[in-house]
């Protein structure tokens, strides 16, 4: 039976995360709680946990999802699983999620902690809700944009910005994230690096976890953090030219084949070849995933004075980000539009203005 202070703490909980509840009352002999909604009830089955173990939650979900499909369903009743936890983590939250989706896709759960943390999904209500406990005051050097910026957390940006982006800027995932675990499948990364992501992000004010999907917001405010991340640490860099002459293009010197570095034509040279060039600029660069010597041997290349130098060859620092998002233009491998942008910000003559013409013309993002 529903305790009164615990029942006094799930209607609050229910109230303000299912719109339209006219009232609720006690029943132990079915469902522990029930809610009454403009169009029929909600039967409200409540458990708890004295301590957080994914089998065990994962055994009271399925013991709950026993018990609904015992008892007749009848018109207008929806069920909802609750359990409360003392600390609700994200990998049991995953964990729970895949459980439901799996075995009761029709039936309502919910995971909720002591200190705020609530996950919520009804789907005969449309609810799908995640709030997360309030954050823990923290440093300020915790909270630099630098330490957003990883490798991988800058795969999924890409993935959750460029969904839509025009045909040949974009090679990677177009499927829509509709929550951390799906991100998780899509992007190719652990289930924990894709909730802790979301949970980054959100408390920069950049991401929201709605019921259409992830959602990036400020992205111009973005952009702009991720330039300046993008600045203080530039990819290595190296001048170099070709000895067998002076080549007319990338083509003459860097072909993919069998037994050569992965590489892919970067900054002003790929807003050349996507057809977005808009600031001139001099030198053409080509981000190489291997050691510098490896790359000089394959294309027969030698490091040179800037002045002199055929190509600038760069081994960048994120470069998960930059290889899974390629697309091949004239046979070249050319990366994503995004990362182009990024690539040109750097430089001092017109850089701003290139990257900004590939966000508002290219990407046709309007100002926020």
């Amino acid at each position: 039976m529903v305790r009164q202070p615990m029942h006094e703490r799930l209607v609050r909980l229910l109230r303000e995360n299912i719109p339209g509840i006219r009232g609720t009352l006690l029943d132990p002999g079915r469902a522990g709680l029930v809610a009454i909604l403009p169009r029929g009830r909600l039967l409200v089955s409540l458990h708890s946990l004295s301590a957080l173990r994914i089998a065990d939650l994962e055994g009271r979900l399925a013991r709950g999802i026993l018990r609904v499909r015992e008892g007749p369903a009848r018109k207008g009743e929806s069920n909802l699983l609750l359990v409360g936890v003392p600390r609700a983590g994200q990998r049991a939250l995953a964990a729970a999620a895949e459980l439901m989706h799996r075995h009761a896709p029709d039936v309502g759960w919910g995971v909720f902690d002591p200190q705020g943390e609530v996950r919520l999904v009804i789907p005969s209500l449309g609810v799908d809700i995640h709030k997360r406990a309030p954050k823990a005051a923290t440093s300020l050097s915790s909270r630099l944009p630098g330490r957003l910026f990883t490798d991988l957390n800058c795969w999924m940006l890409k993935i959750l910005l460029l969904r839509e982006a025009p045909e040949g800027t974009w090679g990677g995932p177009r499927a829509r994230a509709s929550s951390p675990l799906e991100l998780h499948r899509i992007a190719g990364v652990s289930r924990e690096l894709a909730y802790r992501f979301v949970r980054s992000f959100e408390s920069e004010g950049f991401l929201r976890e709605t019921s259409s999907g992830l959602t990036v917001t400020r992205r111009r405010a973005l952009m702009d953090a991720w330039f300046s991340d993008q600045r203080l640490a530039v990819a290595r860099s190296a001048p170099v030219r070709w000895v067998l002459g002076r080549p007319e293009g990338l083509q003459d010197v860097f072909t993919p084949a069998a037994g050569v570095p992965d590489f892919a034509a970067g900054g002003f040279e790929a807003c050349r070849l996507m057809g977005a060039l808009h600031a001139a600029a001099r030198g053409r660069e080509v981000h190489v995933f291997a050691p510098l010597k490896d790359a000089l041997d394959a294309w027969s290349l030698e490091p040179c004075d800037e002045r002199d130098a055929h190509f600038v060859l760069l081994q960048p620092r994120a470069p998960q980000s930059v290889l899974r998002g390629r697309v091949r233009i004239q046979g070249i491998p050319v990366v994503d539009v995004l990362q182009a942008a990024l690539d040109v910000s750097v430089h001092p003559a017109r850089g701003r203005e290139q990257a900004d013409y590939l966000l508002g013309h290219v990407l046709r993002w309007k100002d926020e």
